[in-house]
């Protein structure tokens, strides 16, 4: 009797798993299949002036998973930035590192290209993350994207002289300092095998739905901008009330992202700054680019990238009537010759120049378009869709150049 009890169970768990696995190659792998790319996280981020999702991949950027494996034909280009390279307001197919690799394609090259640009990133960031992330990604090619003139303020909060060259005894560049992961116990080791095995889908389904987060950006930026008006000074609080209202509104209501007022309100001449390129100042900032940029190079190098380049990102002020308004509605004081001169490119090419870096700029070209289109967001100031269309276009031949550099 009892023997045919542990027979009827035996028999009832092996048919409960044949079951339970019928249903996962059934039912639940068609809906695993449909969700295109495991990701970690999904932002979902809506203003009056775009709605867009950014879903990001395991590595902690907005793109595909990416193989450490490549083809021996493949090309890959892997690009540093900050939020005009990470798309920030368009679709992720509409950003310009993803119209870049769709020209490269169609002049019959297997370019991939890897968006690795974070916002709010400068180009100390951008020399950390070459030491981290190249090793694994093996480029071909890597592209710098440096905002005029933003990203040389912001070298004032980052020094590279502490990074040494990654051949070098000791050095911290391409050894970067990770967690270690805990150990998983044998019986969670035993329980995920066995899932692998009889529940592949599942499994993957689950990953993908509990590593996948939505939240409206409203929330966040409201807070921020009631924490910002708190802290500021009487002065400070009589230029926010001189800001143009629809600005104010937006701000307030969480519309428009709120550093952009505070930076107008606390630093509203900090352009104004560092456009004399004799100043002291100036060139202590682009001495600090530098020799970030010139890491970031001897990263790629070591790590087997066959070029690298750093490409002059136009910003709004100083390529667009339009957008230079704007961001004097927004409280930033400019000067009309931004329009104009090309000092914010010449403090990049001088900061390329030190290690040799290839400096490429299509700014008097982005400007006869921003002549006569809107190629910016009005109060956003990120390039729209069509902004990200005309760079791709603009800079695609400059980079099908690199590629039969590199001998690719």
């Amino acid at each position: 009797m009892k023997t045919t009890n542990a027979v009827l169970c035996i028999s009832s768990i092996i048919l409960a798993l044949l079951a339970t696995a019928i249903i996962d190659r059934l039912l639940i792998r068609p809906w695993a299949d449909s969700i295109a790319i495991p990701r970690s996280t999904r932002m979902f981020y809506e203003t009056p002036e775009f709605k867009y999702i950014a879903d990001i991949n395991s590595l902690g950027f907005r793109d595909r998973e990416w193989s450490s494996e490549k083809d021996d034909d493949q090309i890959r280009i892997a690009v540093l930035g900050d939020s005009f390279t990470f798309g920030w307001g368009v679709a992720e197919e509409e950003s310009w590192p993803r119209i870049l690799e769709n020209k490269l394609r169609e002049r019959g090259y297997r370019a991939v290209v890897m968006n690795l640009a974070q916002p709010g990133y400068f180009p100390y960031m951008y020399a950390q993350y070459a030491s981290i992330y190249l090793p694994a990604l093996k480029p071909d090619i890597v592209l710098v994207g440096v905002l005029q003139g933003d990203d040389l303020v912001q070298m004032a909060y980052g020094d590279c002289s502490e990074l040494k060259n990654p051949s070098s005894p000791g050095s911290s560049i391409g050894k970067p300092d990770r967690p270690a992961e805990p150990k998983p116990t044998p019986g969670r080791v035993y329980l995920k095998n066995a899932m692998a095995v009889f529940l592949p889908n599942t499994l993957r389904a689950y990953s993908y739905k509990k590593r996948t987060q939505s939240e409206n950006v409203y929330a966040i930026w409201r807070s921020m901008a009631e924490g910002i008006c708190s802290k500021f000074s009487a002065e400070q609080s009589a230029r926010f009330a001189k800001l143009d209202e629809q600005v104010k509104r937006m701000f307030l209501r969480g519309e428009l992202n709120p550093s952009l007022v505070q930076a107008g309100v606390l630093f509203p001449d900090i352009h104004c700054n560092v456009w004399d390129l004799n100043s002291g100042t100036t060139r202590d900032l682009i001495n600090r680019m530098a020799k970030c940029l010139e890491a970031t190079q001897q990263n790629s190098s070591f790590y087997g990238a066959r070029a690298t380049a750093v490409l002059s990102i136009p910003y709004g002020m100083y390529v667009s009537e339009r957008s230079y308004q704007n961001w004097t509605r927004i409280g930033w004081k400019l000067l009309p010759e931004m329009l104009t001169a090309n000092n914010a490119d010449m403090a990049i090419n001088m900061a390329c120049k030190p290690s040799g870096i290839p400096f490429v700029s299509v700014t008097e070209d982005f400007r006869a378009f921003a002549a006569s289109e809107e190629l910016y967001f009005s109060y956003d100031g990120h390039f729209t869709a069509r902004g990200h269309a005309v760079y791709a276009g603009l800079i695609e031949p400059h980079v099908a150049e690199l590629i039969v550099q590199a001998g690719k």
